[in-house]
């Protein structure tokens, strides 16, 4: 029992010093972006030398990676939320647009401009040029383009929009976001957020709210 008392503080010291690097990149590639960030600029943020960022994570991908994961983690809950089969299905949509224009607005007043969507601007920068990262803005991708599919689904078979295929609505409707986010973040405008509902409405042929 002794022993592990005092082996304690040093495991909580370790636990505490990777979620402050996962806590440093998520904020700090979303404020800029991944070519330009360091890992010294990650430790410095972080305050933990380079030893503990190479005791946590084999490299800056490797860190990006594990801290996108943990935000898709830590958003998921809101998303089962929003998307819940009690909640009426355009009602669904509305309410995902809705805290995207919530979540950006307080980024926006937080840090004196428009971030834009964090997935969309790794997925973008990444290109061609890194699989792994890339593939990180495409599972969210895909994550929501299935939240979205069963919404639609459930609004055609209730008559709310006119049949289609769900999973290709799904995807347009992905793309329209996709393509909003970085318009948001290229002109530092919370415009593109704030029309994204109505927008997505009429993509799906629903009527205006």
């Amino acid at each position: 029992m002794a022993g592990r008392s005092a082996h304690a503080p040093a495991a909580e010291a370790c636990l505490d010093s990777r979620q402050r690097l996962l806590a440093a990149a998520w904020e700090l590639l979303w404020l800029n972006s991944y070519a330009t960030v360091s890992v010294d600029d990650l430790c410095r943020r972080a305050d933990v030398n380079k030893g503990s960022f190479y005791h946590h994570f084999d490299s800056k991908a490797a860190l990006a990676q594990a801290a996108f994961a943990q935000q898709w983690e830590c958003l998921r809950p809101a998303l089962d939320a929003i998307f819940s089969a009690q909640v009426p299905p355009l009602e669904r949509i509305d309410r995902y647009a809705a805290l995207g224009l919530e979540i950006q607005t307080a980024k926006a007043q937080e840090f004196g401009r428009v971030l834009g969507c964090p997935w969309t601007s790794l997925g973008c920068e990444a290109g061609c040029k890194d699989g792994d990262l890339r593939s990180i803005a495409a599972q969210k991708g895909e994550r929501v383009s299935r939240y979205l599919a069963a919404a639609i689904r459930d609004a055609i078979a209730l008559g709310q929009i006119p049949a289609g295929d769900p999973d290709e609505l799904a995807a347009m409707c992905q793309a329209l976001i996709t393509g909003s986010a970085a318009q948001a973040r290229i002109t530092d405008s919370l415009q593109p957020f704030a029309r994204l509902a109505g927008a997505l409405r009429r993509l799906l042929g629903a009527p205006a709210t």
